[in-house]
């Protein structure tokens, strides 16, 4: 049975025809998409093996990483210390990237102060030239469209130089980002209470609709990241995996859990989901699974499960399903070859 929802119109900030479905009560009679996982209190021996390769570091020096993203041109987008935001060039050499910029080194293209965790420590996302980043205080949209040279095109709340301390915006406070594949909007998400339905025009951002998960004053645990695979949004909420499927018009449908099973990050490549799951007792169906990333095709079908030799913080896979980046201590980005076995019942991958 499909999980329970209702639509939360209020605290809508500005008109617009965009609108969020949220879990609540309600029941969803369509039949979910079902992933095959392994049976109850078996443990799924790795088809797939991760070959750690090499850590790679910025200029050689200890690199934390918030976020990373790894976009179809094969660029992968990094938030974290000491670099702020920077973009790799992963299509040359997957194991040796070449750095386009670091933001860190573009200081004179920023409004003013900028520190890491107040706008780059939680969401990022990529729309065309623009980058989306948000932290502790607020977001900020970032040019990309000088190859080399980033700049920062806006900032919410707007910066202002003359002031005597930094002014906060709760609704700019994004742990998860979800581009539309064709529309100019995405969908925000905060960490436990509300989504944002959000307008991009020129990098500048409209808020369009604001939606509790469960209502006003409530609050959950936790909203941490978010993919868009095959037409649909997932998003990682720790207890589950909740995923969306798009409205004509650009809204989100109907909320409907993915499996049994605890995502705490999720992201996806040209034609593979990947959700790691770990166990905690939020979700006590899940707790026979072991701790891993599982591996989905477009059929919802569990093709692979890897399980890097380090508990992972945040990871992204590149886009022909080869390489695994992760961030596994706050030191490096490390970087993992894939290599593909076959499972009985489930087709091969094409590398």
């Amino acid at each position: 049975m499909a999980p329970s929802i209702k639509q939360h119109l209020s605290g809508m900030l500005t008109m617009g025809a965009v609108l969020m479905w949220v879990l609540s009560s309600c029941t969803d009679k369509r039949t979910p998409l079902p992933p095959v996982l392994p049976p109850q209190n078996q443990f799924l021996a790795p088809a797939q093996t991760l070959v750690a390769v090499v850590d790679l570091r910025y200029q050689d020096k200890i690199t934390q990483v918030y976020q990373m993203l790894i976009t179809p041109d094969h660029s992968m987008h990094l938030t974290g210390k000491p670099f702020i935001y920077m973009k790799w060039d992963m299509g040359s050499n997957p194991e040796n990237p070449q750095k386009y910029f670091a933001l860190s080194e573009n200081i004179d293209r920023l409004f003013g102060a900028f520190v890491v965790d107040w706008y780059a420590k939680g969401a990022l996302a990529v729309i065309g030239n623009w980058t989306l980043l948000s932290g502790d205080v607020g977001a900020t949209v970032i040019d990309t469209s000088e190859t080399l040279r980033p700049r920062e095109a806006y900032r919410y709340p707007p910066f202002d130089p003359n002031a005597m301390q930094t002014t906060r915006d709760e609704a700019f406070l994004w742990t998860a980002i979800a581009p539309h594949p064709q529309l100019p909007l995405f969908q925000a998400f905060r960490q436990s209470d509300y989504g944002l339905t959000v307008g991009v025009s020129g990098g500048q951002l409209n808020l369009v609709s604001k939606n509790y998960y469960l209502g006003p004053g409530q609050t959950v645990c936790c909203v941490d990241r978010t993919t868009v695979f095959d037409g649909k949004v997932f998003v990682a909420w720790r207890s589950k995996l909740v995923y969306y499927e798009y409205r004509t018009d650009g809204s989100l449908g109907t909320a409907r859990q993915f499996g049994a099973i605890s995502a705490v990050n999720v992201t996806s490549s040209d034609d593979l989901l990947y959700v790691q799951h770990q166990n905690n007792f939020a979700n006590p169906t899940a707790l026979s699974y072991p701790d891993g990333i599982y591996v989905f095709d477009r059929l919802g079908r569990n093709i692979g499960f890897l399980q890097p030799d380090h508990p992972i913080k945040v990871f992204a896979v590149s886009r022909d399903n080869t390489h695994l980046y992760a961030n596994i201590d706050d030191t490096a980005v490390r970087v993992y070859r894939i290599v593909w076995g076959t499972r009985s019942g489930a087709p091969p991958v094409s590398e």
